[in-house]
């Protein structure tokens, strides 16, 4: 502080007493805040984030005003995106956002570039690949590279067991090669249900098999039992006509449940000469011709049958030797 002395109008003294006050610089802070990848204006500067600057600036009283200025990058909504696959050849799939890292709401949502909408949802799509974005209050973005597939087709065969003469039952199966979803339903053409199924009857069947996006058909065919002529026609390989009640006659035996309805035996010897001849199946050779026993030795025979078994008729025939045994 200074006095200055003056004299007034009146001649007296007139003592002035002059104080500065020194103003202080200004010293502030600023934080902005960008999204990730973009820029914050400040001052006619544009700071990335994690960058800082300094400006010097005039406060009200002309003073320096010393600013810095730092920029922080706001977060980004974490985006995740859940797809539901497309049925086989139709735009069938979808995608819905989640927003999994929660930032500042609302939240719109593109796919592909559309125009920005608040549904997270999009379906009627095709198989192929697509860009998920996601904008927040902020105006932050997060995007993620999406794929929806195309389910499988539904391919399935049906095969089953075969049926035998003592036990008429075959167990069809439903083999599913491909398009299991984990919603198969099954529908027999009898409208029964089941992946499986047991019949009693040779037939064609069918079954109807479809999942969330498919129908697909099978038939079967189920062929009569088929019994093997060895099972129904035994022959021996040797006989011994001598007399005592036991293996006296050559003739083929006919299992249990079996009806011959056309039936011819033979027997010949090594040069072809006919020996025996039948159409009675409970009539078998003796070992003689005319009366006549015939040496020990090998004989050729043959059988041609017709025989109902099983619910069916078939044709048989059969030849081999037997030995005649003295």
């Amino acid at each position: 502080m200074r006095a200055f002395n003056f004299t007034n109008a009146a001649g007296c003294d007139s003592i002035i007493s002059v104080q500065v006050i020194r103003y202080p610089e200004d010293q502030t802070e600023v934080v902005l805040e960008a999204c990730p990848g973009e820029t914050a204006s400040f001052q006619g500067l544009e700071l990335a984030t994690g960058e800082e600057a300094t400006v010097a600036l005039a406060n009200q009283y002309g003073c320096d005003s010393i600013v810095h200025a730092v920029v922080q990058a706001l977060p980004t909504p974490g985006l995740e995106a859940i797809t539901t696959d497309g049925c086989p050849d139709t735009a069938s799939g979808s995608i819905a956002a989640l927003i999994a890292l929660a930032t500042e709401p609302p939240y719109l949502f593109s796919l592909n570039g559309s125009p920005h909408t608040d549904s997270p949802v999009f379906e009627g799509l095709e198989a192929g690949f697509y860009t998920l974005l996601a904008q927040d209050g902020n105006g932050c973005t997060a995007a993620v590279e999406v794929e929806v597939m195309e389910a499988a087709p539904l391919l399935f065969e049906l095969v089953l067991d075969s049926m035998a003469c003592d036990n008429p039952v075959a167990t069809l199966i439903a083999r599913i090669l491909s398009g299991d979803d984990g919603s198969l339903l099954y529908r027999w053409e009898d409208g029964s249900s089941g992946f499986s199924r047991q019949v009693n009857s040779a037939g064609i069947y069918s079954l109807q098999v479809s999942n969330s996006c498919q129908e697909a058909t099978e038939e079967i065919r189920v062929p009569p039992p088929v019994p093997k002529e060895g099972a129904l026609i035994y022959v021996p390989n040797a006989f011994s006509p001598n007399g005592d009640g036991n293996n006296d006659r050559f003739l083929p035996a006919f299992a249990a449940d079996t009806e011959v309805v056309d039936y011819e035996f033979k027997v010949f010897s090594r040069w072809g000469g006919e020996l025996f001849s039948t159409q009675n199946p409970s009539e078998g050779w003796d070992g003689a011709v005319g009366g006549r026993r015939l040496n020990a030795g090998v004989y050729a025979w043959y059988i041609q049958s017709r025989i109902r078994a099983c619910g069916q008729e078939r044709d048989y025939f059969l030849e081999g030797d037997v030995v005649l045994m003295r």
